[in-house]
């Protein structure tokens, strides 16, 4: 069955990033979703680690770069048919 890979470049997004994670795990299609924090300097690693979903690969950048680097990163570990991009700050809602 074709897959989708959700890319989720996060960047200090601890005020929506549990709601945007609940929105797309909660979706009832197959999907693998690749979360890369672009080294976040605020709760956000910490709210990743909270998440214990085998369709949730989390990834983090040593130092930042940028949006664009954040989604290269997490196209690379890419295994879906297609892939979209989820904004962490759900500027784009997630369902």
């Amino acid at each position: 069955m074709p897959r989708l890979t959700v890319l989720l470049p996060i960047y200090n997004e601890e005020r929506d990033l549990a709601a945007c994670l609940d929105r797309v795990l909660a979706s009832t299609i197959p999907i693998e979703i690749i979360a890369v924090d672009d080294c976040s300097t605020d709760a956000t690693p910490q709210i990743l680690k909270r998440y214990a979903d085998s369709r949730l690969k989390i990834f983090r950048h040593a130092q930042n770069c940028g949006k664009g680097g954040a989604v290269q990163t997490a196209l690379q570990h890419a295994t879906g048919d297609w892939c979209v991009i989820q904004d962490a700050d759900t500027e784009y809602d997630p369902r």
